[in-house]
């Protein structure tokens, strides 16, 4: 009965009842059981003794308002299981769609897969996040980001009082000429050369809104396509055209799931 699934899933927003059945119970189970998980987590941690020497995400947020700056408040634990969700769960799909585009290309093009392979042997993490971030500047991921005015500004001629949702396009800025000379071309180098200007490569969003998991997507995709290139060669399937992407959720995906060939070398 797909029309009263349907119904039970958007009216269980506003009636609370409604969440103790079908797909609302399964997400609140899940939800308990992922909270349980990640209280136990913060408990444990908290009682570390030597929780100061930690350099990790969640000891570092527990370090806030700990004494080290008298105007930070510590975050509860409610707060501290929100940026762990937003680190562990928000992140997946657009990491996922970001080294599914990455491996494509790299199988598009197997002189860069030779150079991206050489650095993965070499430890050159370097040029393996540049091949990262040249994907994710070609085929972007999240196309648009928006802001809320805090001031009365002027943009493009048009006069836009506080408080107005504004929208950069993340998807045409990637594609400027001016900012990225060969543009259409999968080129990782322009991340080595110094020829990628400030405020002009957004994947992430900027200012002090950018994305909290920037460091941590880009090392998880280093990892990854350090592991993939060491054990194996990628190429595109006999017939193989060019990918097209499609929206899911807020994400571009590959159309057709971007398939390329492992051969164990």
């Amino acid at each position: 009965m797909p029309g009263y699934a349907g119904m039970q899933l958007f009216f269980g927003w506003k009636y609370p009842r409604l969440q103790g059945f079908g797909p609302w119970k399964r997400f609140r189970d899940n939800q308990n059981a992922m909270n349980e998980l990640l209280y136990t987590e913060i408990a444990q941690r908290r009682a570390h003794p030597d929780l100061d020497q930690r350099a990790d995400v969640l000891s570092r947020l527990l370090a806030v308002g700990s004494g080290e700056n008298p105007s930070d408040a510590a975050l509860t634990d409610v707060e501290l299981r929100d940026q762990l969700i937003t680190l562990l769960l928000a992140g997946h799909e657009t990491t996922a769609s970001a080294l599914s585009w990455a491996c494509h290309e790299l199988a598009a093009h197997p002189d860069i897969q030779d150079t991206a392979r050489a650095a993965a042997h070499e430890g050159d993490d370097k040029y393996l996040e540049a091949v990262l971030k040249e994907s994710m500047r070609l085929r972007t991921v999240i196309a648009a980001t928006g802001r809320r005015l805090t001031r009365d500004m002027t943009i493009g001629g048009l006069d836009l009082p506080r408080g107005t949702v504004v929208s950069t396009s993340i998807l045409l800025a990637h594609k400027r000429t001016d900012s990225f000379p060969d543009a259409t071309d999968f080129r990782p180098e322009r991340f080595l050369d110094g020829s990628v200007a400030a405020n002009t490569w957004l994947p992430f969003g900027g200012g002090v809104r950018r994305c909290i998991g920037a460091g941590f997507s880009l090392m998880e995709g280093t990892a990854v396509l350090r592991e993939l290139l060491t054990h194996y060669r990628l190429s595109l399937p006999a017939g193989t055209t060019d990918e097209q992407s499609r929206i899911r959720n807020i994400t571009h995906v590959p159309a057709h799931g971007a398939p390329v060939v492992a051969t164990t070398l």
